[in-house]
């Protein structure tokens, strides 16, 4: 019985079986307006203990909202938000694989505006490309 409990121990350390976790952690930050101008899914190795992902915010938008869903198996993470930069991080003896889900919503800031000369000198540099080509 207990080499049969070694067996298993081990062989889900190395990645022979899988345990499908019943719950997904979420960690959300701020309130629930505007619309998804984020969006990222990806997996975290078992190996990594920290691990960041970047929002990039457009142009004259401002964030109302993060949310992030990580599905560890084993344990939650701490996960924090600083400056646009949402950091999963997990203990150090915790080795197991993860998933993460980052959306970010926003909404436009009214007393922002894009210069004029801006956005003609991108309209013709459009056109002068396609003229070009």
């Amino acid at each position: 019985m207990m080499l049969l409990l070694l067996l298993c121990v081990v062989s889900y350390n190395i990645g022979l079986i899988q345990a499908k976790s019943q719950t997904t952690d979420v960690f959300e930050f701020d309130n629930h307006m505007g619309k998804v101008i984020f969006h990222q899914t990806g997996d975290i190795s078992h190996r990594e203990k920290v691990f960041k992902v970047r929002i990039k915010v457009p142009q004259c938008m401002e964030l109302t909202i993060v949310r992030v869903e990580v599905d560890n198996p084993v344990a939650p993470p701490f996960v924090s938000l600083v400056n646009y930069m949402v950091t999963i991080k997990y203990r150090k003896t915790q080795n197991s694989r993860s998933t993460y889900v980052v959306v970010a919503m926003g909404i436009p800031i009214s007393t922002c505006y894009i210069h004029e000369d801006y956005e003609k000198k991108k309209k013709k540099k459009k056109k002068k490309q396609y003229s070009e080509g």
